[in-house]
């Protein structure tokens, strides 16, 4: 599920990351901080040339952090703040639905096909 993006005049591919873990702590991160809540969704997600040099264990595993860390590099290269939010807000809308709903969690651990027996 990856998706082409393009902040200002940057080319890139999103898609989230394999890490359920990750996921989950971005996405729990988007209420205290929206801003570095999707600058770190845009740092994980970003795939191929031009990622972010910051890790999100560089920076002790704490997203906030991370998503500063993203969002200054960014804008250090010049890219345009309004641009890396949308950017990171498109990643993090990827992220967010991946998340399992309660229906889903139920459905998984039926372990039913539906039929009658």
């Amino acid at each position: 599920m990856s998706q082409n993006l393009e902040i200002g005049d940057v080319r890139c591919t999103i898609a989230p990351p394999a890490s359920y873990a990750a996921r989950e702590m971005v996405l729990d991160a988007g209420p205290q901080n929206v801003i570095l809540a999707t600058a770190a969704a845009l740092g994980m997600s970003w795939q191929g040339e031009g990622k972010p040099s910051a890790t999100l264990s560089g920076c002790g595993y704490s997203v906030l952090e991370y998503g500063a860390a993203v969002f200054d590099e960014l804008a250090a290269r010049g890219l345009n703040p309004a641009h890396i939010r949308a950017a990171g807000l498109a990643a993090w809308n990827q992220i967010a639905r991946l998340r399992l709903g309660e229906a889903e969690v139920a459905a998984a651990t039926d372990f039913s096909d539906g039929g009658e027996e």
